[in-house]
């Protein structure tokens, strides 16, 4: 790893280039940075007198007029003023026109008139004027709520082109190249029918906008907000999946579908069916406690539908789906009331057996009590305090049972038995406590080892889904290179401090379009993230 000479990341997709960016001898301590894109901006901050004056000047200025014509123009200029949504929207020929059939159709839902020649007078007083402080200010007044309604029916039927990272590594004696692809996807499960057929509709090459208004926010109204894979070697090989939360059981239905890569076809839910094989995703939210609420709406909907059997023209599947939340915010550093905790620690160690499981199956350990626990958690009883206390009974004997399984797994050479062994024990190999990152890291090499599915979500699909893909892509980059998995406290300084870089890349140069093409706006809401999501930071090299 120290022959490495340069580490370059190119970020594209089909019409340009996003960014490129070069890194020197990335194992010294004296790196050479050849940066072609536009760096970040750290946001300034705000004195409290700037605010208070702000304040009290909005009080005694006058409001400005308010009516369909001016909120349809102010939101439309807000995005033809910033220089990306421009090429994105603008660009090409076909672009161009795909997108003034959007505006009109928009325009025509306001009671409005607008033509290719408005937007071309529109686009070139924005070239000129180009303020995007004066037109947020005027956003404010007229009113953020109507101009963000109008934004999200222009940005939702917007092509989202699949985006590729590049990685090239040069060493003295040649190059090695990996190309990640991102591709967005967009699935809406539009009704649930009493024979279990479920009425979906799913597009490539699109996602739904991450923006949220009064009228969009309630669950089942636009679908998953922010679905999207990362494939490698040409789209045959999964490294992750991420979107927006998943709160009712057609989120997860989605998901499901998207993950198959499904098309409009018959597809059913069934109670009982023959299944030919078993499709097994673990579902991974990355709120906060204080995100209680959520967390237990995504509970109770993979419940609702795990163990059922989907029926597709490609076979059978019996549904298992697990689910934990790994926090990555700030409050998980914090003391958690003293119920919440528990109900969290129980939601993770119920899927803990389940995976713990597994590995015995792959491993043939002799672990008896895994299989009967697994058993009664797959077919609980009917009576929902019957089913509940017979849950926690065999979380608390499973605690129990960690005390004589720890030791036995230190005695195994297999490397799957020391991540077990750190993920059942909550410590990295190096003794330091295993926080959200690490646990991620972690996790993914273990599904991998077992062949399950790992998805993870956020609420909106943004930065911290965000820095979960990029840790995913680190880690498949550094895998691929080294011919061995990256785990926090047992890989090498070395390789730790190339991971840093790599998630560094795949986060500042990649992330900041897809928030921008997910209809975030600004970098500065990227860099307030990191403030309230330390774990995000963990291994940022800024």
């Amino acid at each position: 790893m120290k022959h490495i000479q340069k580490l370059s990341l190119k970020v594209f997709n089909e019409f340009e280039t996003i960014s490129e960016t070069s890194i020197y001898q990335p194992l010294e301590a004296d790196q050479l940075i050849d940066n072609n894109a536009s760096p970040l901006s750290l946001p300034a901050r705000k004195s409290r007198f700037k605010i208070l004056t702000s304040k009290i000047l909005k009080i005694f200025s006058p409001s400005p007029s308010v009516n369909k014509s001016s909120v349809f123009t102010t939101a439309l200029a807000l995005l033809i003023t910033q220089p990306l949504w421009r090429n994105i929207i603008l660009k090409t020929n076909s672009m161009r026109t795909k997108f003034v059939e959007i505006t009109q159709q928009v325009a025509n839902m306001y009671g409005l008139s607008l033509d290719s020649h408005d937007l071309e007078l529109l686009e070139k007083d924005c070239e000129r004027s180009s303020s995007l402080k004066a037109l947020a200010r005027k956003a404010h007044l007229l009113g953020e709520e109507q101009i963000k309604q109008v934004q999200c029916l222009l940005l939702d039927e917007l092509q989202r082109p699949p985006i590729t990272s590049s990685l090239t590594v040069s060493y003295s004696s040649g190059h090695t190249h990996l190309d990640l692809v991102t591709r967005y996807t967009k699935y809406k499960v539009h009704a649930l029918e009493p024979t279990g057929r479920i009425i979906f509709q799913s597009q490539q090459n699109k996602g739904t906008c991450s923006i949220r208004t009064r009228t969009s926010i309630f669950p089942d109204t636009r679908g998953v907000i922010g679905q999207r894979q990362v494939w490698a070697d040409q789209e045959k090989t999964l490294v992750g999946s991420y979107s927006g939360e998943l709160n009712t059981t057609h989120h997860i239905l989605e998901q499901i579908l998207c993950t198959l890569q499904l098309t409009e076809q018959d597809v059913l839910i069934q109670n009982q069916a023959e299944a030919s094989q078993d499709l097994c995703l673990l579902f991974t939210s990355l709120y906060a406690w204080t995100d209680f609420e959520l967390i237990c709406q995504q509970r109770e909907s993979i419940q609702s539908l795990n163990n059922k059997y989907l029926q597709t023209q490609n076979g059978t599947y019996r549904l298992r789906l697990l689910y934990m939340n790994i926090p990555l915010n700030i409050w998980s550093r914090l003391p958690k009331p003293g119920e919440t905790g528990a109900i969290l620690q129980d939601l993770n160690d119920q899927s803990l057996i389940w995976l713990t499981y597994r590995v015995a199956q792959k491993l043939k350990l002799p672990l008896p009590p895994l299989e009967q626990w697994t058993k009664q958690l797959d077919n609980p009883y009917d009576d929902f305090f019957r089913a509940e206390h017979q849950r926690l009974a065999i979380i608390d004997a499973f605690r129990l049972y960690k005390m004589d399984l720890l030791p036995f797994l230190t005695t195994r050479k297999e490397p799957i038995a020391l991540i077990l062994h750190t993920l059942l024990s909550d410590r990295r190999p190096d003794g330091k406590k295993l926080r959200g990152m690490d646990t991620l890291l972690y996790l993914n090499e273990l599904t991998k080892f077992l062949g399950i599915f790992h998805h993870k979500n956020s609420e909106q699909a943004l930065h911290r889904s965000s820095a979960a893909k990029a840790a995913d892509q680190a880690q498949f980059a550094l895998t691929r290179l080294q011919k061995a998995p990256f785990l926090p406290g047992q890989s090498s300084e070395d390789e730790q401090h190339l991971f840093e870089v790599l998630y560094s890349l795949y986060l500042l140069k990649e992330e900041p379009e897809l928030h921008q093409l997910m209809g975030t706006g600004e970098s500065e809401h990227f860099q307030a993230s990191l403030t309230r999501n330390p774990e995000i930071r963990r291994y940022l090299l800024v």
